[in-house]
């Protein structure tokens, strides 16, 4: 389908729903939207950004609320306690069923206990090395790993996190074993892949950019199932011998259960118009992500249920300690 398709179709189904909103009174109050991560950073930024063009076509604010600590799970049980009237909505990233997959417990069901509305974008990660690295394709890093198992590291931005579970997952895909390091965050990942402590790294696009047209780090392949607008070049890891291996963050809408399908409709048309405004699309691809809705609030459903069966498997197989 061509952009100019799925734009209309977006605008033509959002019209079309917009009745059902105003037939229902909603939203007749401002709509606290939650999320998990701190203020400013990459989920604040979009949360903001969509929640600013729901305001305009639903006549109420969208007031971003930061609720970290936990692996998101704080904020996702603020809202999953929440009243069920759309006022109270929850921002999850794919942390919400990593988290799940590593926590022993959580006071909340993290696929029952809400109501998926909509992603709004991929962010795949990308796989790099320094510029001085004898690697240069995914295929050199598993030729490296088998020559030599255990002794190719990896950092990542932390013990559970994707950039953790993406390495373990490519090890498992591969048949071969990375030895990982984890880090307080990308930026540490990054400073030790130049300084040559490291000798691959799993970053999002957007904190590795810069370096790379600097030229002082060199990525090799994208963790998604399609190339990025922001390295149209980078092929994926699948593209590059590693068949059916896709793994992206992103960035969503869920409600507490038992929400009203016609808020959440009203809401999951919005949310696709929104992605299909030129200006949403254009910061969304400089963030390094792929804007992109669900097809229904039941298909993000589906993917999240199956993301976490994913997940739970990658931690058991790895040893992972569950938390």
């Amino acid at each position: 389908m061509s952009m100019l398709l799925r734009r209309c179709w977006a605008m033509c189904l959002a019209l079309l729903l917009m009745p059902v909103a105003m037939a229902s009174g909603y939203p007749e109050r401002p709509v606290r939207l939650v999320h998990g991560f701190a203020a400013g950073g990459g989920a604040d930024t979009v949360a903001r950004l969509i929640g600013q063009e729901l305001a305009k076509t639903m006549g109420q604010p969208f007031v971003v609320e930061s609720r970290t600590g936990a692996g998101s799970t704080i904020a996702a049980d603020t809202v999953a306690r929440a009243t069920a009237d759309g006022y109270t909505l929850y921002a999850p990233m794919s942390t919400h069923v990593i988290s799940a997959a590593i926590f022993k417990s959580l006071p909340y069901d993290p696929v029952d206990d809400f109501q998926f509305i909509s992603t709004v974008h991929e962010l795949p990660m990308v796989m790099v090395v320094r510029s001085e690295s004898a690697l240069h394709t995914v295929a050199d890093v598993i030729a490296a790993a088998k020559a030599r198992p255990g002794a190719l590291s990896y950092g990542s931005a932390g013990i559970g996190t994707p950039t953790h579970l993406v390495g373990e997952l490519l090890s498992a895909m591969a048949g071969v074993r990375l030895n990982h390091v984890p880090y307080r965050g990308e930026a540490q990942v990054v400073a030790d892949l130049m300084g040559g402590s490291i000798e691959i790294g799993f970053v999002a696009a957007s904190g590795v950019a810069a370096h790379a047209k600097s030229g002082r780090v060199r990525p090799i392949a994208v963790t998604g199932s399609q190339r990025i607008p922001l390295l149209p070049d980078l092929p994926t890891v699948a593209e590059s011998g590693v068949a059916g291996f896709e793994v992206s963050s992103w960035f969503g809408f869920a409600a507490p259960k038992g929400t009203p399908r016609p808020v959440v409709e009203a809401l999951h048309a919005q949310i696709i118009a929104a992605i299909a405004q030129s200006a949403v699309r254009e910061r969304l691809i400089a963030l390094g992500a792929i804007p992109t809705g669900s097809a229904s609030p039941e298909a993000m459903r589906t993917r999240v249920a199956s993301e976490l069966a994913r997940w739970r498997k990658v931690v058991e197989d790895a040893g992972i300690p569950r938390q």
